[in-house]
């Protein structure tokens, strides 16, 4: 059964049962419902990210199917090198990011790196 359906049928077995102490049962069922959503809700949830994670090393793993026998016949060893690793770089950054991990952005570190020399040189011209 419908779980929008159960709570309509326990509001309405509310409003008719009003005067006999329904209503404590029915909101404490209602929160129970609630929790039971919520637990679907990330179960779904979970499904979702773990599906995408499939897809993304799934593609991944085409890419290299195409790729990587034509860079081993010419023996370009560097090359194959270099695409192993951007292709594992970019499959770990998004994943990590199907995850909902925060990843650092490079440009907050060179501002760090740049901000003593900025504000020096803003010393200096001023």
């Amino acid at each position: 059964m419908n779980e929008l359906a159960i709570v309509t049928a326990l509001c309405m077995k509310q409003k008719v049962d009003m005067h006999s102490g329904v209503n404590v049962t029915v909101k404490a069922e209602i929160r129970h419902l609630g929790t039971i959503t919520e637990s679907l809700q990330k179960e779904v949830e979970e499904y979702r990210s773990m599906w995408a994670i499939i897809g993304t090393v799934f593609t991944g793993a085409i890419i290299s199917y195409f790729e990587i026998p034509q860079l081993f016949r010419n023996k370009c060893w560097r090359e194959i090198s270099v695409f192993i690793l951007l292709l594992l770089v970019g499959m770990t950054l998004s994943i990590l990011l199907i995850k909902d991990v925060t990843i650092p952005n490079p440009l907050d570190w060179i501002t760090n790196i740049y901000n003593p020399f900025t504000s020096f040189m803003e010393r200096i011209l001023s």
